[in-house]
């Protein structure tokens, strides 16, 4: 069997939506350093690369790179090389200088195809890494927020309640806790493994499956919280993300209500958590109003508060103009359940496990 139906038969013949045992990089290049620069980049990402050469058609691969050189001597040369994919990644190597093209060709058509400007190989090798693992990341893993409108609407517990009922359904679910405290709330505080405060962006990009394998387990979670030394920035949110969705197929953040905006923006949509009295209908129109430039899709799980409702949960959801994904009933014994360590899914039958897997499906997750 070839390379190219190997890599078919491995990812189903197409990038999307396919399960990834690993990753694999598909890049097309003449030249041998910058291939070899490459392969070991992808090596350490516990990946695999196929080297195809110039003027070769899209082969099965998570990521395709282009090597802007061997592209420029293409079309200077006068052959017209077939697009490597409307995502590709440009690259080429820093120490290299670009073919002299022909002045009968027009610019333009130098780098059709290869979007971007090109990382430079080896000087910008860790952002190569991150871009790598971002696109690949990008189809089949969907990144979720979750985040209450105010205090005590039940956000963390229904983040984690979330990520647990989707988890058994395949590639592993993670859980990032973006607020602080999570790892109380679920009872697994003593648990070994790495917290936020033990990464840091400096150190680059992370290997992904090292990482995932060591973090702390909620039932078949994984878990990574912000414990006393603090909670994460934007910056090492960034560096962490990518290795983390490459190997599960659903991440799950606790978010804030102060969120920076560069952090909601990592996610495909947002769960916001509402009560239906007014200080919860305030605290929705604030949110939606602060995170309105991230572009995010923002859709309601509505808890009835216990005091004086100003709306219930489809009036509210008419009135914000957001879809509702669904209703969560109260669980009076939650508190005593949390209080003694227990985490929040000590009843797996109860009515809120029942509703936040119906959450979970309206959001397609499962």
């Amino acid at each position: 069997m070839g390379a190219a139906a190997t890599v078919a038969s491995r990812v189903g013949g197409s990038t999307a939506g396919a399960p990834r045992e690993r990753l694999v990089v598909a890049l097309r290049s003449a030249d041998e350093t910058l291939a070899a620069a490459v392969g070991d980049l992808v090596g350490w990402l516990d990946g695999e690369l196929l080297v195809r050469p110039p003027g070769s058609a899209p082969v099965p691969a998570h990521v395709h790179l282009d090597d802007v050189g061997s592209v420029q001597a293409a079309v200077a040369g006068r052959a017209r090389p077939p697009s490597w994919g409307s995502t590709a990644i440009a690259v080429a190597r820093a120490d290299a200088a670009p073919a002299r093209p022909d002045p009968q060709v027009p610019e333009s058509d130098l780098l059709r195809g290869v979007p971007d400007r090109p990382w430079l190989i080896p000087h910008e090798t860790g952002e190569l890494a991150d871009a790598i693992t971002a696109r690949a990341a990008a189809s089949t893993t969907t990144t979720i927020g979750v985040v209450g409108v105010r205090g005590g609407v039940g956000a963390s517990v229904t983040a984690a309640l979330l990520a647990r009922v989707v988890a058994p359904g395949g590639r592993g679910v993670a859980l990032l806790d973006v607020s602080g405290g999570l790892d109380v709330t679920l009872g697994i505080e003593d648990e070994p493994g790495p917290r936020w405060a033990d990464l840091t962006a400096e150190a680059g990009p992370f290997p992904a499956a090292t990482l995932v394998a060591n973090l702390p387990r909620w039932g078949q979670v994984h878990v990574l919280a912000a414990d006393a030394r603090g909670v994460p920035g934007p910056a090492a949110l960034t560096g962490v993300l990518p290795a983390v969705r490459r190997m599960c197929r659903a991440v799950v953040l606790d978010l804030p209500r102060s969120a920076p905006l560069d952090v909601v923006a990592h996610c495909d949509s947002v769960v916001a958590v509402t009560g239906t009295d007014a200080a919860s209908a305030a605290g929705l129109a604030a949110l939606l109003r602060r995170w309105e430039p991230a572009g995010v899709e923002v859709r309601l799980a509505v808890r009835r508060s216990t005091g004086a409702a100003v709306a219930d949960a489809e009036e509210l959801a008419r009135w914000c103009g957001r879809p509702l994904l669904g209703e969560l009933p109260r669980l009076a014994a939650l508190s005593g359940d949390l209080a003694r360590g227990l985490g929040p899914a000590a009843r797996p039958r109860s009515g809120l496990v029942r509703a936040v897997g119906a959450l979970a499906s309206s959001a397609g997750l499962t």
